[in-house]
């Protein structure tokens, strides 16, 4: 009976120990998916942006790539970047989408949407190079 009993226990401890870490794992994924979502956010805001502003948020975007550690976004944080990023793309869209509700110049206008299509997916890729270059030269060390 008593090795049962014991038996019984440390089963219970290593449920306990298991879900412990599974927990973990769950947090750390869910951290890493806001990490993610925030460098997402940052980098369409970037590609949209011009002049000192874009080197300013370039810069922001770099940095974000060298740190390891972020640490745990909140959702306020998420909701600003969020916002920020959509007033980069109104601001530069807003006259161009106007244009292409006229007639004739419409569609010319809507020759504007391959173009910043181009311009995010240059930008994003970039730093998605830089960024996986940087792992493989942080593994190498």
């Amino acid at each position: 009976m008593k090795a049962i009993e014991k038996e019984l226990q440390r089963i219970k401890k290593l449920e306990e120990r298991l879900c412990r870490q599974a927990e973990k794992k769950t947090e750390l994924v869910w951290k890493s998916k806001l990490e993610e979502k925030i460098f997402i956010l940052k980098m369409l805001e970037t590609a949209m942006l011009t002049g000192e502003a874009w080197g300013i948020a370039n810069e922001v975007v770099d940095a974000y790539i060298e740190q390891d550690v972020h640490g745990i976004p909140e959702d306020d944080v998420v909701k600003q970047q969020i916002e920020k990023t959509a007033n980069a793309f109104a601001t530069d869209m807003l006259v161009t989408k106007f244009i292409q509700g006229l007639p004739i110049v419409g569609m010319l206008g809507g020759a504007t949407n391959p173009v910043y299509y181009h311009k995010v997916m240059s930008y994003v890729q970039l730093k998605y190079r830089k960024r996986y270059l940087r792992g493989k030269m942080v593994q190498k060390r």
